[in-house]
């Protein structure tokens, strides 16, 4: 069984390589290596991580997938799923950051603004599962203050769920968060559930990881 700390240094240890490792993939070589986590590629991030976690360090954890009918969506879904994992307790999840785009933080406007200081850190999260309210409240006062202070640059955004809860109270958007986070929400989503290229590219991306360890 992993500890918080355990997880919190490998995680934090392992974000630059993976994020290295991401960006010259043919899969995700589009997005910059200094957002890779910040984009919305949560199934593809907790696959590799998932891997990299067991072979590297004999931690098992399970991947959980979470369809979020209370958060805005994309004109052309219906609704929204995130991934994360679960090791014992403790939730982890890689791309949290995508969700600072319901405030307008798009990793573009990230790049264009040279404003990515804005997303909270560490860039990979590792929280107890019963503090997953504590965690999206947290996460949603940041939004709110970035969203009051208009430290976000009102630039037209045409995708939605992109910018759909500025201007938003406090409450409408802790709700939505809470939301994103809560475990009663999530499901088992084994890898041999993902997409078939999905799951190549992570098998790529944990072999290149350990050939960065080595």
């Amino acid at each position: 069984m992993a500890s918080s700390e355990q997880l919190k240094s490998i995680t934090q240890e392992i974000t630059p390589k993976l994020e290295k490792v991401l960006a010259t993939d043919s899969l995700t070589s589009q997005i910059p290596e200094s957002l890779q986590l910040r984009y919305t590629q949560c199934g593809l991030a907790t696959a590799a991580l998932q891997g990299y976690l067991f072979d590297q360090h004999g931690i098992e954890t399970e991947r959980l997938i979470n369809h979020l009918h209370e958060a805005p969506t994309y004109n052309d879904f219906s609704v929204l799923s995130h991934v994360i994992l679960r090791a014992d307790n403790l939730l982890i999840d890689p791309t949290h950051g995508q969700f600072m785009n319901f405030v307008g933080l798009t990793h573009k406007i990230a790049i264009d603004h040279d404003i990515a200081h804005l997303y909270p850190t560490p860039k990979i999260m590792v929280f107890p599962e019963e503090k997953a309210a504590d965690f999206a409240d947290k996460y949603a006062a940041h939004a709110h203050q970035l969203d009051q202070t208009s430290a976000i640059p009102e630039v037209l955004i045409e995708n939605a769920p992109d910018g759909q809860l500025r201007g938003k109270p406090f409450a409408h958007k802790q709700r939505v968060y809470r939301s994103i986070w809560n475990p009663a929400n999530y499901s088992p989503f084994p890898i041999d559930e993902q997409d078939p290229g999905i799951q190549e590219a992570a098998k790529r991306i944990v072999e290149s990881l350990k050939r960065l360890d080595s």
